[in-house]
């Protein structure tokens, strides 16, 4: 968690120190990094607290919820209440529906086709190597807008 905070949200170490020790003595939350309160986007951290969003600086500013909400919606936490599938924003298709499922229990965390469980990798390197889309789709029993979902995934991967 703390390797995805700093290279993929560009959270500064400094920061996560910082938000740790709010998040403890203004909170009483600890082991904040695996706790279903928390939230981060670009360089923050946030914490999900009583329906109030706030951010984990000595200042603890209230964030909007409203903004928050689209991207928790892509997150299913399991019974023990950590995060256990993510369904990453879809790219082409406004369907609602969740076609690409990224979980630590399937394929090793690769990103997959949810209804199939194909990879989405899978289906881009056999679109790269010449395959035509009806072909993959034949041979996967794929619907259009998963095969577009998927390498529209891999294209922005």
């Amino acid at each position: 968690m703390l390797r995805s905070l700093r290279t993929r949200h560009d959270v500064r170490l400094d920061r996560v120190r910082e938000a740790l020790e709010v998040a403890e003595s203004k909170f009483g939350v600890q082991r904040l990094l695996i706790s279903e309160q928390l939230r981060f986007d670009a360089g923050r951290m946030f914490l999900d607290h009583y329906g109030t969003v706030s951010e984990l600086t000595r200042s603890e500013q209230i964030s909007i919820r409203g903004l928050l909400d689209a991207y928790l919606k892509r997150i299913d936490f399991g019974d023990a209440g950590l995060p256990k599938d993510f369904y990453p924003m879809e790219r082409i298709s406004e369907s609602g529906r969740k076609l690409i499922l990224v979980s630590p229990f399937v394929s090793f965390g690769r990103a997959v086709i949810k209804r199939l469980g194909v990879s989405t990798h899978v289906i881009s390197d056999r679109l790269n190597a010449g395959e035509s889309e009806e072909s993959i789709m034949n041979d996967y029993g794929l619907e259009r807008e998963e095969l577009g979902e998927a390498t529209a995934y891999e294209a922005a991967a």
